[in-house]
C-alpha cells in the first residue's frame, strides 16, 4: 500500500510517494536523492519522536500521509556515527577526538553495540548515569570504566551486582548495608559476602544464599553461623 510522506525542515519541502512496507532507511536515502542531504545527516523526527532506521512506516503510523520533520546532523557527528553503527567492538572511540568521545549520542551508540567502549568516554559521560546502565546492561565488565562517584548511586549499583557480584566492592558503605543489593550480589557471587556489611553478613538468609552460590563463602560469615547446622548442609 501507497503512503505520501511529507518531508519539512529542509532548504525546500520534500514529498515522496512511497510504500508502507518502506524502512526509515529507506525514506532517508529517498530524501537524500530528492534534496542532496545525505542520509546519514538526517534525524527524521514524526510527532517529535525519533523512529529507528529499520522502523517501517505502517508501524510509525497506519495513516496514507507521515509528516516528519528533519533536523540535519553535523556532517562530523554523523561520520562517527556511521562508524558507530560498524563497529562491533567500539573501539573507533580509542581514536576520536576528544569532542567526540564527549558526544553523548555518538557514546551512547557505541556502547549500545559494547558497553565496554564507556572506557574511551569523556570523563563527564563516565559519570552519566543513564549511559553507564546501558553500558552495565550491555556489558557487565563495563561497570569498571562508571565515574566513582557513581558508586554511591543505588540504581546504578544495583544493576552491577545483579551482572556481577563482586562490584559491591565499590560500592559505599551505606550501599553495603542495603539488604536487597546485598542480597542481589551474592546472589550471582557468593564470595562477594566479604564486601557486605558486617550486620548483614551475619544475615541467615544472605549467608545461606551466598553459600548455595559458592560454599567458600562460608569463611565470610560470623562464627556463628559457621557453625549452624543448616548452613553447613548447605556448604557440602
Amino acid at each position: 500500500m501507497s503512503v505520501l510522506v511529507y518531508v519539512n525542515g529542509l532548504s525546500s519541502a520534500c514529498s515522496l510517494a512511497a510504500e508502507k512496507s518502506w524502512t526509515v532507511s529507506k525514506v532517508k536515502k529517498a530524501v537524500e536523492a530528492e534534496s542532496g542531504v545525505p542520509a546519514r545527516e538526517q534525524r527524521l523526527l514524526f510527532q517529535q519522536v525519533e523512529p529507528r532506521n529499520l522502523d517501517r512506516l505502517e508501524n510509525i503510523h497506519d495513516g496514507d500521509v507521515i509528516d516528519f520533520t528533519c533536523i540535519r546532523r553535523e556532517a562530523e557527528q554523523a561520520k562517527w556515527l556511521e562508524l558507530a553503527a560498524e563497529d562491533d567492538d567500539g573501539e573507533f572511540l580509542r581514536s576520536a577526538p576528544p569532542h567526540i568521545q564527549a558526544d553523548r549520542e555518538v557514546v551512547q551508540a557505541a556502547i549500545m553495540r559494547n558497553g565496554i567502549a564507556l572506557q574511551y568516554a569523556s570523563e563527564a559521560l563516565q559519570a552519566d548515569k543513564e549511559l553507564v546502565l546501558l553500558a552495565i546492561a550491555e556489558d557487565a565488565s563495563a561497570f569498571d570504566f562508571a565515574a566513582s562517584s557513581l558508586f554511591a548511586d543505588r540504581d546504578v549499583m544495583l544493576a552491577a551486582v545483579r551482572r556481577n557480584g563482586a562490584a559491591l566492592q565499590y560500592a559505599v558503605e551505606e550501599l553495603r548495608e542495603d539488604r536487597e543489593l546485598v542480597l542481589s550480589a551474592v546472589e550471582r557471587d557468593g564470595m562477594s559476602l566479604r564486601y557486605a556489611s558486617e550486620r548483614l553478613r551475619a544475615d541467615r538468609e544472605i549467608v545461606m544464599t551466598a553459600v548455595d552460590e559458592n560454599p567458600e563463602a562460608l569463611a565470610f560469615a560470623p562464627a556463628e553461623l559457621r557453625q549452624d547446622e543448616d548452613v553447613l548442609a548447605r556448604a557440602r
